[in-house]
């Protein structure tokens, strides 16, 4: 389990630069490697040649084009969700 998030990561503190760096790492990993996992699983899918696979992977993108079913990607703020409740 991550350390709790400080107040706020750019808050003037004397805590060390190396101590907030980890916190800020530990609360990037988990997020980090969920996208990457996610990258590398839609390289075979993304690169697909043209043809009846391609035409299948096309329309099933189409269907789930809309931003607010990538909230865990584009809506975040390292140490807190910034995603509206019920979404």
């Amino acid at each position: 389990m991550s350390p709790p998030a400080p107040a706020g990561l750019a808050a003037p503190t004397d805590e060390p630069t190396g101590t907030r760096l980890a916190c800020y790492e530990s609360l990037r990993i988990p997020r980090t490697a969920e996208i990457q996992r996610g990258s590398r699983g839609n390289a075979g899918v993304l690169h697909l040649p043209d043809g009846p696979a391609q035409r299948r992977r096309d329309a099933q993108m189409a269907v789930h084009a809309a931003l607010r079913d990538r909230t865990t990607l584009y809506a975040h703020e390292t140490g807190r969700s910034v995603v509206p409740s019920g979404v």
